[in-house]
């Protein structure tokens, strides 16, 4: 029989976001385009299928910086939106003995998966009403750090790359510079946990990463199908 798609929410499980997701606020989208060319019909631009043509495969990256937090004593609360800043991200990279080349795909592991998926149901769901998430600091300083390593994509095992609630002010947000105006896509609620055990075991921390997003006419983002192969 033929299976149909349906009922697939593109943002609601492990998901690339598109550069027709979100976007700067006085630029418009990626690329300077008006929302009004983002239809979701033939001609749209922006979409995920953008990605899907050739798909994606690179170098990828990990910076296990849950595990690096731990290792170090940090105190850091899963149940708030508690930053990862660029010094965290630096430390965390010295600790792996890896380097971030051009055209790597950055994964950032913050352990929030982990402890999410440990919670009761009640509270998981109490979590989804309210998000409130550990993350990346918005910042000039993680945006120029993510800009000058020239990293080709960034994803992560939380709720939105970045802490969430957004820290006030749109053109602050990841989200907004890194997909509206730098043109690095986003990944969000990836799970990293058998592949941070693994590079905790062998000490290797990069690896081939393969991706094969939806070829879904403007779409806004898409499961990413990824293998890391080592």
């Amino acid at each position: 029989r033929d299976d149909v798609l349906d009922n697939l929410y593109l943002h609601g499980s492990s998901h690339w976001d598109s550069f027709c997701h979100v976007a700067y606020p006085e630029h418009g989208y990626y690329n300077g385009v008006r929302p009004e060319e983002t239809t979701g019909q033939p001609g749209t631009k922006n979409g995920i299928e953008n990605l899907a043509r050739r798909g994606i495969v690179g170098r990828g990256v990990l910076l296990d910086v849950g595990r690096w937090l731990a290792s170090e004593g940090r105190d850091f609360d899963y149940r708030a939106a508690s930053p990862i800043g660029v010094a965290d991200l630096e430390a965390t990279r010295r600790a792996h003995g890896v380097e971030i080349k051009p055209a790597d795909i950055l994964l950032v592991r913050t352990g929030w998966m982990a402890f999410y998926l440990e919670q009761p149901r009640a509270w998981r769901e109490a979590i989804a009403r309210t998000p409130t998430i550990p993350g990346l600091v918005a910042s000039p300083e993680t945006f120029a750090y993510l800009w000058d390593h020239h990293v080709a994509g960034v994803c992560a095992d939380n709720y939105a790359v970045e802490l969430f609630p957004f820290q006030p002010g749109g053109a602050g947000s990841l989200h907004a510079n890194l997909l509206g105006l730098l043109g690095i896509p986003l990944g969000e609620f990836w799970d990293l946990e058998a592949l941070a055990e693994d590079c905790r075991r062998d000490g290797v921390y990069e690896f081939m990463l393969t991706s094969a997003p939806l070829n879904l006419t403007g779409g806004t983002g898409s499961p990413p199908n990824a293998l890391a192969i080592k």
